[in-house]
């Protein structure tokens, strides 16, 4: 399976500083939580996630040629 996968400003530490990324699995099933586990990326750093255009969840089941976007949560005054 393959998907593609931004990460928003400071996220980009955990996909090489790449602005997208193709990431190819041995499963046919995968939800976002397990890519983000497998990057490292800490969910408490993620604002919310969007698949295909649409917000989603962690639990969200993937298919294959699906773009994840990881939006990182800000914090200012």
């Amino acid at each position: 399976m393959k998907v593609f996968l931004q990460l928003k400003g400071p996220l980009k530490k955990y996909g090489n500083d790449s602005d997208t990324l193709e990431l190819e699995f041995d499963r046919t099933i995968l939800t976002v939580r397990e890519i983000a586990e497998q990057l490292g990326i800490p969910t408490s750093s993620v604002s919310f996630i969007q698949v295909n255009g649409s917000k989603s969840s962690l639990d969200e089941s993937l298919k294959g040629g699906e773009l994840i976007v990881f939006n990182p949560r800000v914090a200012g005054g």
